[in-house]
């Protein structure tokens, strides 16, 4: 189904005719060109978060280790399904849920989120070359995990995937300073 631009204003509406019983979630979905996935997506996000489900303002959440163990444990008990998993736990989508769930299942350990203006964001740190070399080799070691890269050598994303992509194109040498 193409991608549709639905407006805050417009799902709150239609969250509010199908929670009223005035349309239902089929022909909301029809209506606006989304998936019935999406038309749930909706009304979880305003029954967790109210008026301010849809607000447009891009708000990155950070969970625990813990909460997210306890989601998981909570829905692999099977008392509840992931939509009431995620109203108990303030989850915005199933779609966290779900990565955690298989992240877990694969054996994973499940690591506490970063929020925007962590480590993950920092603003670019100054490194000597045999630094962006070290950074490059952990990251193709670890499977270009550039997040846990820039949480360990307290860089950004941004210069952990570069130096990463560079070494692996050119060699050690591409990361020599350029001045």
């Amino acid at each position: 189904m193409p991608r549709s631009n639905v407006t805050a204003k417009q799902k709150l509406d239609a969250v509010k005719k199908i929670l009223s019983g005035e349309e239902s979630r089929r022909h909301i979905g029809q209506i606006y060109g989304v998936a019935h996935s999406s038309v749930e997506e909706w009304i979880l996000k305003y029954q967790i978060k109210g008026e301010n489900a849809f607000s447009d303002k891009f708000q990155k959440v950070e969970y625990s280790k813990e909460l997210k163990e306890a989601a998981v444990k909570a829905y692999l008990n099977g008392n509840k399904s992931q939509n009431e998993i995620c109203k108990i736990y303030g989850l915005n989508s199933r779609s966290p849920l779900e990565q955690w769930i298989k992240e877990y299942n694969s054996g994973k350990e499940l690591k506490s989120s970063k929020s925007i203006g962590g480590t993950i964001m920092t603003k670019n740190k100054k490194t000597s070359f045999e630094e962006r070399v070290e950074i490059a080799q952990y990251c193709i070691k670890f499977g270009h995990s550039y997040s846990e890269a820039a949480e360990k050598y307290n860089i950004s994303y941004t210069q952990a995937r570069s130096y990463a992509l560079k070494y692996k194109e050119s060699g050690k040498d591409a990361l020599k300073d350029k001045r």
